[in-house]
C-alpha cells in the first residue's frame, strides 16, 4: 500500500476540518445584549451526512438473521435511524455552532442552552434550532491613554500605627474595659436601645446594643454615613437622632431600597478601653518581637503596603470613572445581578487579600454588598471597555502570569501554590482568574501614560458594623446583638 503523501506545515486535513455547512442564520435583538439565533441546516446537507454514517455502519452492523455488513440497507437503514440521527444531531450541532461564531459578529457570554435531544430530525426541510444568548455590546472604544488621574500622597503616621496597634490588642482580648462618665471619643462604645421609624410607623427595636463610635455605622441593611457626627460628645441618658440609609438588597422589601428611615440612639453608658502599657518585655511576651520599635516597624510596613493597594484601588475607580463618563448603552438586568454577586466576592477577596481583619471585612462587606447592584453597571461597563482594549493592544494572560498571580496569593494568604491552584480549579475560578490578571494587565498599560496630579488625602473613614436589621428582613429574622 502507497503511503499517505506527508501534510503541508499549516495545511489542515479534511478530518480536522469538516466541509462548511450549508445553513441559513437569521440572528434578531431581542433585548439590551440579548439575541436570537435561528439557525435552518439544509435539507440536502442532512441527507448527505446521513448517507455517509450509513456507508460507514454498513460493512459492520449486525442484523439478526444476516452475517455482518450483508443485511439490506433498506433494513438497517430502518433499525439504525434513531440511533445514527440521534448521534448525527450532536455533531451537526457542534460544527453548526462553529462555524456560526467564526461567521457572524457574535461575542456570546455563556454557552448557548441547546440539548440536542430536543432538537427533532425534520422528516422533511432543513433541521432548525433556536436559541438566545448574551453578547457582549458594542460600543465605540474611549480615548484610554494620557488620562488626568488624582494620586493621593499619604505617609503612614505614628498615629496610624498606633490606632492599628490598639485594634489588634482588642481583638486580641489584651485590652480592658471601663465605665466612662465622661462624652463619648473615637475609640469607645456605647451601650444604646435602638428604635427604628419612618412615616409614623415603628420598624424595629434593639436593646442593649454596643456600638463603636465610629465614623461610619454600617448594618445589615442599611448604613448611617454621619454616625461619628451623631453620636460624638453623648452621655448617658441622651437621646441622638440619625437618618439611615437602606440598602438595595433582595432581603429588603423592594419599596424600601435605598430610602432613609429615622434611627434614635437612647444612650445608657459609655464603654471606653483601658490598654496596657506597652513595654518591649510586654510585646515580647505577646507578640513575639524583641522591642516594642520592632513592632511598629512591622506594623508601619503592613500599612504601607495595604496603602498602595488601596492607592491602585483608588486609580482603578477613577479609570473606570472616567472610561464609562459618556457610555449610555444598556446591560442586561440578570446579568447585572449575575455579577453584583461575583463583583461583592471579588471586592471581600480583596479585603482579605489586603489584611483587614474579620471584624472590619464584616462591617465593609455589609456595606459592599448594598452598594453591589448600584456599582454593578458602571464596573461591569468598566470591564467590557478594558476587555476591548486588550483586544486592541492584543494583551494576553500566559501561563507565567497566572503562575505569578497563584504565588502571590498564596503569599497572602500564608499556604502552598499548589494548594491555591487546587481550590481555584476545584471551584471553577480559573477563568475569573485569568479576566482579572488581563485587567490587571490592561491597568498598568493605562496608568503608564496617564497624567498625575497630586492631592491632599482625605481623613481616613473608620467604618464599623453591627449586625442587627433596621427593618425586618424578608428572608431571615433581624438579629439583636451587636458585633
Amino acid at each position: 500500500m502507497a503511503e499517505a503523501p506527508e501534510q503541508a506545515e499549516g495545511q489542515t486535513s479534511a478530518v480536522d476540518a469538516p466541509a462548511r455547512l450549508e445553513q441559513q442564520v437569521e440572528i434578531t435583538e431581542v433585548g439590551p445584549c440579548r439575541k436570537r439565533v435561528r439557525v435552518l441546516i439544509a435539507e440536502t446537507e442532512l441527507h448527505k451526512r446521513l448517507k455517509e454514517k450509513f456507508d460507514e455502519l454498513m460493512p459492520t452492523a449486525q442484523v439478526r438473521g444476516f452475517r455482518p455488513g450483508r443485511a439490506p440497507r433498506q433494513l438497517i437503514e430502518k433499525l439504525y435511524f434513531d440511533e445514527i440521527t440521534t448521534s448525527l444531531k450532536g455533531e451537526l450541532l457542534l460544527q453548526s455552532l462553529e462555524q456560526l461564531m467564526d461567521e457572524q459578529e457574535l461575542l456570546p457570554l455563556s454557552e448557548p442552552d441547546l440539548d440536542p435531544l430536543n432538537i427533532p430530525w425534520p422528516k422533511k426541510g432543513p433541521m432548525e434550532y433556536v436559541f438566545e444568548v448574551e453578547v457582549a455590546p458594542q460600543f465605540p472604544l474611549p480615548h484610554y491613554k494620557g488620562l488626568k488621574l488624582k494620586r493621593q500622597q499619604r505617609t503612614v503616621t505614628d498615629e496610624d500605627v498606633d490606632r492599628y496597634l490598639k485594634r489588634v490588642m482588642a481583638r486580641q482580648g489584651l485590652t480592658g474595659e471601663t465605665e466612662s462618665a465622661g462624652p463619648a471619643e473615637p475609640g469607645d462604645y456605647v451601650v444604646s436601645d435602638l428604635v427604628v421609624e419612618a412615616d409614623g410607623q415603628r420598624f424595629q427595636e434593639h436593646t442593649d446594643l454596643r456600638l463603636p463610635v465610629c465614623d461610619r455605622l454600617v448594618f445589615r441593611d442599611g448604613l448611617i454615613e454621619n454616625f461619628g457626627e451623631v453620636i460624638a460628645g453623648a452621655r448617658a441618658g441622651e437621646l441622638r437622632k440619625a437618618a439611615a440609609r437602606l440598602g438595595q438588597s433582595e432581603e429588603i422589601d423592594p419599596a424600601w431600597r435605598g430610602k432613609s428611615v429615622d434611627v434614635q440612639f437612647l444612650i445608657k453608658a459609655i464603654r471606653r478601653t483601658v490598654y496596657p502599657d506597652l513595654t518591649d518585655e510586654w510585646v515580647q511576651r505577646h507578640f513575639g518581637f524583641a522591642s516594642l520599635e520592632e513592632l511598629h516597624q512591622q506594623i508601619r510596613a503592613i500599612l504601607e503596603e495595604r496603602q498602595q493597594a488601596e492607592q491602585r484601588q483608588q486609580f482603578r475607580q477613577q479609570v473606570t470613572e472616567l472610561l464609562t463618563k459618556d457610555a449610555t448603552w444598556e446591560l442586561p438586568s440578570d446579568l447585572v445581578s449575575r455579577q453584583a454577586q461575583k463583583l461583592f466576592r471579588r471586592q471581600v477577596a480583596l479585603l482579605h487579600n489586603m489584611g483587614y481583619a474579620p471584624e472590619e471585612i464584616r462591617a465593609r462587606a455589609n456595606a459592599l454588598a448594598q452598594q453591589a447592584l448600584q456599582d454593578t453597571v458602571r464596573i461591569l461597563r468598566g470591564q467590557f471597555i478594558l476587555q476591548r482594549i486588550a483586544d486592541e493592544e492584543k494583551l494576553e494572560v500566559d501561563q507565567k502570569d497566572l503562575d505569578e498571580r497563584i504565588a502571590e496569593l498564596a503569599r497572602q494568604a500564608l499556604e502552598p501554590p499548589r494548594r491555591i491552584r487546587a481550590r481555584l480549579e476545584r471551584e471553577g475560578l480559573m477563568d475569573q482568574l485569568m479576566a482579572e490578571v488581563l485587567e490587571e494587565k490592561v491597568l498598568d498599560l493605562i496608568l503608564a501614560s496617564a497624567e498625575y496630579e497630586d492631592v491632599a488625602p482625605g481623613k481616613p473613614i473608620l467604618v464599623a458594623g453591627v449586625e442587627v436589621s433596621l427593618i425586618p428582613q424578608r428572608s431571615h429574622p433581624a438579629g439583636s446583638t451587636a458585633s
